[in-house]
C-alpha cells in the first residue's frame, strides 16, 4: 500500500514538472519579439495603446511611439510623478527617443508642521538602441538630472544635497538567449554631479533678521568622482507577465531622481509587471 503511494506521488511529480515544462517552453507565449522591444534602458516605446503595470511604474503606449507614465513607488511618499517618452526616429535598425520626467515633493504634504519647502526633480533622457540582428541589440542613454529646492529648509538636515545636478552615461547590450529570456549587461558612469544653483533656502536667525541663501550647499555625498557600476540581469518574458532580476556592483543610481551615491555597493535589480 505505501509502495503504490509512494509511486502515485511520483507520478504526479512527474507530471507537474512536464506540465511546467511545456507552459516555459510554449513558443506562444515569448514576448521578445521584434514587435515587442524591451524599453528599460532603450530608445524603444510601447505600441500604440498598449499598457504596462508593473511593481515600479505604470505606462501606457498613447500613440505608437509616444508613451506617458507614472513612477508608482514616489506616490506612497506622496511625491507627485509624470513622464513622457517620444521614439522620433525609428527604422530596421536604428531607434532615437527623448524621455521627460518630473518628481514634484512639498514637505507640507507629509505633514503641515513641516517647513514650507518644495523639491522637483526633473531628469531629461536621450537614448538611442541599434539592432544588430534577432538577438544583439545595443542601447546607450545620456541622462540630465536637475533637482531644484526652494522655500525655507536645514540645509544640513539634508546633507547637503538638497539642489544638485547630474549627468550620467549608460549602456545596455541585450542578448536574447532564448525566446522568453533575454540577457542584459547594464553599465553605468557619472560624468558629473554638483550643486545646481538652482536651490535656495530661507533662515531667520531673529525675528527681524531673513537671511536667503542660493545653492551653496557642499556635502560629501557630491564627491563621487569616478562613479560607475555594471549589472548583470535576466529578463524573462511572457505573453504579458514579465520578470526582471540581477546583480550589480558600483555605485547606486537611486532610481528615478537619478542622485549618485558616494560608496561603492552591490546593486540589487528586481521588477515584475503585465503588458499587454
Amino acid at each position: 500500500m505505501h509502495e503504490r503511494r509512494r509511486s502515485e506521488r511520483h507520478l504526479l511529480l512527474v507530471g507537474a514538472v512536464v506540465l511546467c515544462s511545456v507552459w516555459v517552453a510554449t513558443p506562444a507565449a515569448a514576448e521578445h519579439t521584434a514587435d515587442e522591444q524591451i524599453t528599460d534602458s532603450t530608445a524603444y516605446t510601447l505600441r500604440d495603446g498598449e499598457a504596462r503595470v508593473g511593481l515600479w511604474k505604470v505606462e501606457y503606449g498613447l500613440l505608437d511611439r509616444l508613451d506617458l507614465g507614472t513612477y508608482t513607488w514616489p506616490w506612497l511618499a506622496k511625491i507627485a510623478s509624470l513622464s513622457g517618452k517620444y521614439e522620433w526616429y525609428r527604422s530596421e535598425s536604428w531607434s532615437v527617443a527623448n524621455k521627460l520626467s518630473v518628481l514634484r515633493l512639498d514637505l507640507q504634504d507629509w505633514s503641515e508642521e513641516s517647513e514650507p519647502a518644495v523639491f522637483q526633480v526633473v531628469p531629461v533622457e536621450m537614448g538611442v538602441s541599434y539592432r544588430f540582428n534577432e538577438s544583439w541589440t545595443l542601447s546607450v542613454e545620456g541622462i540630465y538630472t536637475n533637482v531644484s529646492a526652494e522655500g525655507s529648509y536645514n540645509e544640513d538636515d539634508l546633507n547637503g544635497a538638497a539642489a544638485v545636478t547630474n549627468f550620467q552615461w549608460t549602456s545596455t547590450v541585450e542578448w536574447r538567449w532564448t525566446e522568453t529570456l533575454a540577457v542584459l549587461l547594464h553599465l553605468r558612469s557619472l560624468a558629473f554631479q554638483g550643486t545646481s544653483g538652482s536651490g535656495s533656502s530661507v533662515t531667520m536667525p531673529d525675528a527681524y533678521t531673513t537671511v536667503e541663501v542660493y545653492g551653496e550647499a557642499q556635502s560629501d555625498v557630491l564627491d563621487v568622482e569616478g562613479a560607475s557600476s555594471a549589472t548583470l540581469i535576466l529578463h524573462w518574458a511572457w505573453s504579458t507577465f514579465n520578470l526582471r532580476v540581477g546583480l550589480g556592483y558600483g555605485n547606486w543610481s537611486l532610481p528615478g531622481v537619478n542622485f549618485v551615491l558616494p560608496e561603492k555597493t552591490y546593486i540589487p535589480e528586481f521588477d515584475l509587471f503585465w503588458r499587454w
